[in-house]
């Protein structure tokens, strides 16, 4: 079992990334890529991957005649990435989004023969590390990035990354309901309609919702029904956390209570799971 993944299984991915990439020694890489600015963080330009997963030291990629290991480079994906940061007006979200699809279509394209199913599970996983490193600590670079190319971004996280329509559930106790979350708006106002529905007994109830965006985080406060059939739907307040897996965009968080009218009540609360609706 490679190392990133017997460390995933442990800790957050964000933490993985945070440890690997951190405290990565640099006798271990050939190189390291990624913006001019990185401070906490750099990505390695290539990594060694064999039958075992990642294989320490790198340097054995290079030693001739060596079986079942091989080297992928991400150094392209790199110059990419750096380059989408550089553009005036880009959105740091997409950059890392597109850089995380393009290390996995590296992965793919780069490892074959014996031991490939083994190493690709590796490579993909530390594609994933990779992505949710710039994801999460990227912003600094990202502005600087931005003010070189003459524009002043007053945040990392574009509105645009979040409007449009996620589809999913919330949990309500031992109750899954089907969620729709339809986000509208401008960078300087944004605004929701939430849809719920439940099946036993057959509810629906649709609302408005204020909604603040601050980063990779969306915040939502219902603010009034739109319509309702039964009684068991009340306005709710959540936090949401913009995310990628396995390019899927994911909106993933809590709903709870609202101290308001028609708000839900002290005590209640839950999980809310969805992703971008894309008919």
């Amino acid at each position: 079992m490679s190392l990133l993944i017997q460390i995933s299984q442990r800790l957050s991915i964000a933490a993985t990334a945070t440890i690997f990439l951190s405290f990565m020694p640099a006798a271990f890489a050939q190189g390291m890529c990624g913006s001019a600015d990185r401070e906490r963080f750099a990505i390695p330009d290539f990594v060694c991957f064999g039958y075992e997963g990642i294989v320490l030291p790198w340097a054995i990629c290079a030693a001739a005649g060596v079986a079942g290991h091989k080297a992928v480079h991400f150094g392209q994906a790199c110059k990419e990435h750096d380059a989408c940061y550089g553009s005036p007006g880009s959105s740091k979200y997409y950059c890392d989004k597109n850089f995380g699809s393009l290390l996995k279509a590296t992965c793919d394209e780069t490892l074959d023969g014996r031991f490939r199913a083994l190493a690709l599970l590796s490579c993909r996983s530390a594609a994933s590390v990779f992505f949710t490193a710039v994801n999460s600590f990227g912003c600094d670079p990202y502005l600087k990035a931005q003010a070189r190319a003459g524009v002043k971004v007053p945040t990392c996280t574009s509105v645009d990354s979040f409007i449009g329509k996620w589809t999913g559930y919330a949990v309500a106790g031992s109750v899954k309901i089907a969620y729709g979350l339809d986000v509208r708006g401008t960078a300087d106002h944004q605004s929701a309609t939430v849809s719920l529905q439940r099946s036993s007994p057959l509810e629906s109830a649709k609302y408005l919702a204020s909604v603040t965006i601050i980063g990779s985080e969306l915040g939502f406060k219902g603010v009034g029904f739109i319509e309702r059939s039964g009684d068991n739907f009340c306005l709710a307040i959540g936090k949401l956390q913009l995310s990628l897996k396995n390019d899927v965009e994911i909106l993933s968080g809590t709903w709870g209570p609202a101290d308001s009218p028609g708000g839900c009540p002290a005590g209640s609360g839950g999980e809310v799971y969805l992703s971008r609706d894309k008919r």
